[in-house]
């Protein structure tokens, strides 16, 4: 579940985990970052979302916004055949 606060245009979300390799994923993110952030105390969203583009930039990777649309068209094809 997504929280509001936490989404484009304030509304709560509900993304099923449908896959074994989605929840071992989720549930090493949760072990790293236990009750708190995995972004680190010393930086705020923007600063650890600039890191993160330099780091997807660096691997080669860029307009990482598209993975979005991918799940979206993805999962559209799942549901409607």
């Amino acid at each position: 579940m997504l929280k509001a606060s936490w989404t484009k245009g304030g509304k709560d979300r509900v993304i099923p985990v449908r896959t074994e390799a989605q929840r071992t994923v989720l549930n090493r993110a949760r072990r790293l970052a236990g009750l708190g952030s995995l972004i680190p105390n010393s930086r705020n969203y923007r600063q650890q979302l600039r890191i993160y583009e330099g780091h997807t930039s660096r691997a080669g990777l860029s307009q990482m916004h598209g993975l979005r649309h991918a799940y979206a068209q993805n999962r559209y094809h799942e549901l409607t055949g």
